[in-house]
């Protein structure tokens, strides 16, 4: 809790808390409620979470007595079927979690100094063996806070088990990164993010390790 008690204090008034909603994010709401830090709660709706998640999200604003801000695209499915095609999270996923997730994003860190995150370094990660508690994030210019960086999963289990917080049923079910419906299956893979994207190259949607030049979002 010590890096996230600074963080909030260091950052007072320009610092948020993005939360996908996983066991990860969920300890830190826990932490920042034991530790009376209000904070921004923020979560990226790309309108295709599974339903459990999004009764997850009411049940934790509920659980907790806080408001998760919805981030999403401005294009609604509809729009972006339209203008890129059908399915566009088969056929170009990479481009689709741009829409959905990474603009959304910059956005919403537009007015920040520094964001809160779930990573935490995981050796079976070739994206993740060389996460920190505290970063520069080049693409969107301010500073990226990971409490949990050393912590293994089975500490995050357990610290989830022990405060009595509230998880997504599919974790029981062999989902163990949860994501979009249509990108996420059940896995037993050693990395725990191989249920994403099966199939393909893709191991992560840009939020983290997304360059500065990606295209610019559509206006409303």
């Amino acid at each position: 809790m010590v890096l996230l008690e600074w963080a909030t204090t260091q950052f007072e008034g320009a610092i948020a808390l993005s939360t996908s909603l996983g066991p990860q994010t969920l300890v830190l709401i826990d932490m920042l409620h034991r530790l009376q830090r209000s904070i921004p709660v923020f979560c990226i709706d790309t309108g295709l979470l599974f339903e459990e998640t999004y009764a997850l999200w009411r049940e934790v604003e509920a659980h907790y007595g806080i408001r998760i801000e919805g981030v999403s695209s401005r294009l609604t499915i509809e729009d972006q079927a339209a203008r890129d095609g059908d399915r566009l999270w088969a056929t170009a996923p990479d481009r689709c979690c741009t829409l959905r997730k990474v603009h959304p994003l910059r956005r919403r860190l537009l007015s920040l100094g520094a964001w809160i995150t779930g990573l935490r370094r995981d050796p079976t990660s070739p994206t993740r063996q060389a996460v920190s508690g505290v970063e520069w994030d080049p693409a969107n210019g301010l500073f990226k806070v990971n409490p949990l960086w050393a912590w293994s999963s089975a500490e995050v289990h357990a610290y989830a088990e022990t405060n009595r917080i509230p998880l997504n049923p599919l974790l029981s079910q062999g989902y163990r990164s949860i994501g979009c419906t249509h990108c996420t299956a059940p896995t037993s893979g050693t990395d725990e993010r191989s249920g994403r994207w099966m199939g393909t190259a893709k191991t992560e949607c840009g939020l983290h390790w997304a360059t500065p030049q990606i295209p610019k979002e559509t206006p409303s």
